[in-house]
């Protein structure tokens, strides 16, 4: 697929190719790599502004929402109970 891009008032369709899409696999490895980061990095956070904490462990809650969703994605429905 190509890419059209504008220069000035002319248009210009990129030869390079869109590059595919990462894995689910990838996808899960690079966010479980933020969250260890951010669990590390958490009480250095917390111990600066008690805000600042508190929006690192909002950040870990939506991480694992994401991680979450791409599994039940993965799996074509949530598990019944939800």
């Amino acid at each position: 697929m190509r890419e059209l891009y504008w220069i000035g008032p002319v248009s210009v369709l990129s030869a390079m190719p869109t590059p595919p899409l990462p894995t689910r696999e990838v996808l899960d490895e690079d966010l479980q790599i933020i969250r260890a980061t951010l669990l590390v990095l958490h009480d250095d956070f917390h111990k600066l502004s008690a805000d600042a904490g508190a929006a690192v462990r909002r950040a870990l809650d939506s991480i694992e929402e994401a991680r979450s969703a791409m599994a039940f994605g993965a799996n074509g429905s949530r598990a019944s109970g939800d």
